[in-house]
């Protein structure tokens, strides 16, 4: 009995089919909004949940932002509740430990942005403010607070927190990362009916929470030229510091740490100023304001953008390696638009025997 023949299969594309239930649902017209009038940071809090935004509805809206720009450093106060899940006694200490440290370093801050402490802030807060100011210090602040025990700051606890004397805030800080050459750029995008908005970003900073109430607390627990002890006749010894020798050790290949760069890095972010900046919420009418700058403005009239490289320059630039003239294809001086379309055409061609 003859045996019908199979119908032939056809050969499987390679190439990936076109979703037919996937169709274009919008299109926009670009706009590059490059006029230099918004220095755009993005801050991301890699620590805190979405679900708890700093916003002033969840009670959370940051106190203040401030700035380092030579250090490039940024920081952001966010309030704490004080009535629920809070240690209060912890709270008193960390408070007036952090109060008193800004007292006599006048700087501000602690940690990085402080130059851990490096320069010697202690011996110029002993000087009167000209003579500190001369070594590159400030002169160290009266306290306008009572001394009081810590059993009647705890008695009066809403007073002591109104007055500044309860760690009643979370410090959020990081590194805003330097420009280079090979930095990418990013953008941040505004919708407008059909038109979509980009303005470059200045940076993108992860803010952690910063432990300078920690900070200064061991600063205060540990004896400085201002708190040491003084020599006393009747002691059998004398109570004095010891100098401390640093030297550099060899790391790698016979290379040296310079610690001086390290230092005179240091004592930068301690002598710099913060700049401070009040932090408005998102709903604010302030905040709207500043929104509408993130839109071109006479939109219909800006010029088109055009490319000032080809093709080939383009994947030159994305690659670290660029492929000699002998071996470029011929494509690769095409428009992405003719490229595109030769390749459909291609793709057409052999369609009867791909699909």
């Amino acid at each position: 009995m003859p045996l019908a023949s199979a119908p032939k299969a056809k050969a499987k594309s390679k190439r990936p089919r076109r979703r037919q239930n996937d169709p274009v649902v919008g299109e926009y017209d670009v706009y590059l909004n490059a006029q230099g009038e918004l220095d755009v940071y993005l801050c991301q809090y890699p620590t805190r949940s979405r679900e708890h935004p700093l916003t002033e509805e969840n009670d959370a809206k940051p106190c203040e932002l401030r700035i380092k720009p030579n250090a490039g450093i940024m920081e952001v106060d966010v309030p704490i509740n004080t009535q629920a899940t809070y240690d209060k006694g912890k709270g008193v200490t960390w408070g007036e430990a952090l109060r008193k440290s800004n007292l006599e370093n006048s700087i501000g801050s602690q940690g990085l942005p402080g130059g851990f402490g490096v320069g010697s802030v202690s011996d110029n807060t002993k000087k009167d403010g000209a003579e500190g100011k001369k070594r590159g210090g400030k002169a160290k602040l009266d306290d306008p607070e009572p001394q009081v025990s810590q059993a009647e700051l705890l008695a009066n606890f809403e007073g002591a927190n109104a007055r500044g004397r309860v760690l009643n805030k979370t410090t959020f800080g990081g590194k805003i990362p330097p420009k280079t050459e090979a930095s990418p750029i990013y953008m941040v995008g505004a919708f407008r009916g059909k038109e979509l908005h980009l303005t470059p970003l200045k940076s993108i900073i992860q803010l952690t929470p910063q432990f300078h109430h920690i900070d200064a607390l061991h600063e205060r627990e540990q004896p400085t030229p201002a708190r040491a002890p003084r020599r006393d006749d009747n002691d059998g010894k004398d109570k004095e510091a010891k100098a401390v020798q640093m030297s550099n050790k060899p790391v790698m290949d016979g290379e040296v740490v310079d610690m001086s760069t390290t230092v005179e890095t240091l004592k930068a972010f301690q002598e710099e100023s913060w700049q401070r900046y009040n932090y408005e919420d998102e709903n604010s009418a302030t905040a709207w304001d500043s929104y509408d700058k993130f839109f071109l403005p006479d939109a219909k009239n800006a010029p088109n953008l055009k490319s000032v490289m080809t093709n080939g320059e383009f994947l030159d630039a994305l690659s670290d390696s660029p492929l000699p003239d002998s071996q470029r294809s011929e494509k690769s001086a095409v428009p992405g638009e003719d490229r595109a379309s030769s390749r459909n055409v291609k793709g057409d061609e052999g369609s009867d025997e791909s699909e």
